[in-house]
C-alpha cells in the first residue's frame, strides 16, 4: 500500500469533504421536498388569504423559509462541493430562516390567541425533521465545513511551501 505524501493527503481529505457536502446538499432537498408533498396543505397555500395583514407576513415569510430550505442547501453545498466556497457563509441563514419564522409565527399566535400551537410536532413528528433536525443538521455541517476547509488549506498551503522549500 503506497503512502500519500502530505499535499496529496490533504487534497484527498479536501476533496472526500467536498463530496460529502455536495451529498448533504443533494439529499436535504429531497428530504424536505418528500415531506411537502406527503403534507401539502401545510406547505402549499396562498399566505395573503389570510385577513390579518401582519398573519399574512408571517405566513409569507415561512413559505419563504421552506422554499429557502430546498433552494438554499442544493446551491451553496453543490457549489462548495465543486470548489466554490464563496456562498458557504449564508447556510446558516438559511438552515434558521425556516424555524426562526416558525417560531415568530407561533409567537404571534400565542399573544394573540393564548395557545402556541406547537402540538402539530405531537400529531406530526415527521415535521421534527423539517422544523429541528435539518436545520441543526445544516448548523452542524457549518461549522464542520468552516473549520475543516479552513484548517485544510492551511495545512495544504504550509506543506507545498515546504515542500517547494526542501527543492532548494
Amino acid at each position: 500500500m503506497s503512502e500519500l505524501t502530505p499535499i496529496a493527503a490533504v487534497r484527498s481529505q479536501s476533496s472526500e469533504l467536498r463530496l460529502l457536502a455536495g451529498a448533504v446538499g443533494g439529499m436535504t432537498p429531497m428530504v424536505v421536498l418528500l415531506i411537502v408533498a406527503s403534507f401539502p396543505r401545510f406547505f402549499i397555500f396562498n399566505p395573503f388569504s389570510e385577513g390579518d395583514p401582519v398573519r399574512a407576513g408571517e405566513l409569507a415569510l415561512s413559505t419563504l423559509g421552506w422554499v429557502l430550505l430546498v433552494v438554499g442547501p442544493l446551491t451553496i453545498l453543490v457549489r462548495f462541493a465543486s470548489g466554490r466556497r464563496d456562498l458557504l457563509r449564508f447556510l446558516p441563514f438559511v438552515a434558521l430562516f425556516w424555524p426562526v419564522s416558525l417560531l415568530i409565527s407561533h409567537t404571534t399566535l400565542a399573544l394573540t390567541t393564548g395557545n402556541w400551537y406547537f402540538g402539530y410536532l405531537l400529531q406530526y413528528p415527521l415535521f421534527v425533521i423539517t422544523d429541528i433536525v435539518i436545520p441543526s443538521f445544516l448548523l452542524y455541517v457549518y461549522d464542520v465545513l468552516r473549520v475543516r476547509e479552513t484548517s485544510v488549506n492551511r495545512t495544504s498551503r504550509r506543506t507545498s511551501s515546504k515542500s517547494y522549500q526542501d527543492q532548494d
